[in-house]
């Protein structure tokens, strides 16, 4: 089983200035993860379906994210649907777990998804992320 703490998620919105008008304005929502064990990270997650990224744009607000923060995980939501959503995860890594449990956190804050638990697929692993709210943390878990 996974267990990880998450904070509330808090929005930066990106000019389109930043990307010398390649790339439409795009709203990342940064979530701090930290996991049992003591790994800790820092997650935004992007809708790239409403703002409709492509891969290259993507690769764009990946590396611009990654000047802010360099350790940090950016996730492009590509289909987001009541209970799942369907994600790509910049870079790639083999632990899909805490970039899901950061996207189920950001549909449950924003975008009022109150199913659980989340089915959230990240580069083709999928992962059941059940949701709770303990003061100002979300908890997820995942069996």
């Amino acid at each position: 089983m996974s267990n990880a703490r998450l904070a509330l998620p808090t929005d930066t919105y990106i000019s389109s200035d930043a990307f010398n008008g390649s790339v439409p304005e795009v709203q990342a929502f940064c979530v701090y993860v930290q996991v049992d064990g003591g790994v800790s990270e820092n997650h935004y997650v992007v809708d790239a379906q409403r703002h409709r990224l492509d891969q290259n744009m993507r690769h764009a607000v990946a590396s611009y994210l990654h000047q802010m923060v360099a350790d940090s995980i950016v996730s492009f939501i590509l289909i987001d649907l009541p209970g799942m959503a369907e994600v790509v995860c910049d870079p790639h890594g083999p632990d899909s777990f805490r970039p899901a449990a950061a996207v189920a956190v950001v549909k449950a804050t924003c975008g009022w998804d109150e199913s659980n638990p989340m089915i959230i697929k990240v580069n083709d692993c999928e992962a059941a992320i059940h949701l709770s709210h303990d003061d100002d943390l979300w908890l997820a878990t995942s069996p």
